[in-house]
């Protein structure tokens, strides 16, 4: 955990004093326990949890916005001092969208590491709301009653739910003025 620090703070000397003390503040909020977690489903799932896809997971940890694999590919370049190539990426976030590790969200074509990584409850339906402002996205659920009373009060009949989340534009409260 340390070593990974330094290699942030080394890598953010040329940005600025804020982005290596949020990184660092990030990566201690989530780190442990998220990758411990994360480690656990791949091994439960007998897939490798490389190091590039823990690097992945991590860089998403330290962000509080979503990312592009483009984003994600520079990032990591500045992280581990390495070229990964942004096709990797796709490849590495797909894995972990199937394993619900990160989520895509449709409406901007990026991605956020899931902020339930470590609960073990079924929450039903899962939501997006996005910040038409500043793109931050905050993750919530639909519990599966109200997902069902949703279901057959709302959508016509014949049309089911996907494992997508729902999207919600919004303006957080930060951009409201």
């Amino acid at each position: 955990m340390q070593l990974r620090i330094l290699q942030i703070i080394v890598a953010s000397v040329k940005q600025d004093t804020v982005v290596i003390l949020t990184k660092f503040l990030m990566l201690n909020n989530h780190s442990t326990s998220s990758i411990e977690h994360i480690r656990d489903v791949f091994r439960q799932k007998k897939q490798l949890f490389s190091r590039k896809r823990q690097a992945i997971v991590e860089i998403l940890l330290s962000h509080n916005k979503p990312m592009s694999a483009y984003e994600i590919a520079e990032q990591y370049l500045l992280d581990e001092g390495k070229v990964i190539a942004p096709m990797s990426v796709y490849r590495i976030i797909d894995t972990l969208i199937s394993l619900d590790i990160v989520h895509k969200v449709h409406s901007i074509n990026k991605f956020i590491a899931c902020t339930h990584l470590t609960c073990q409850n079924s929450h039903g339906l899962l939501m997006l709301f996005i910040c038409k402002t500043c793109k931050k996205v905050y993750e919530s659920t639909i519990n599966p009653t109200m997902l069902q009373s949703f279901i057959s009060n709302i959508l016509p009949n014949g049309y089911h739910t996907t494992k997508e989340p729902l999207e919600i534009q919004c303006i957080c409260e930060e951009c409201h003025v």
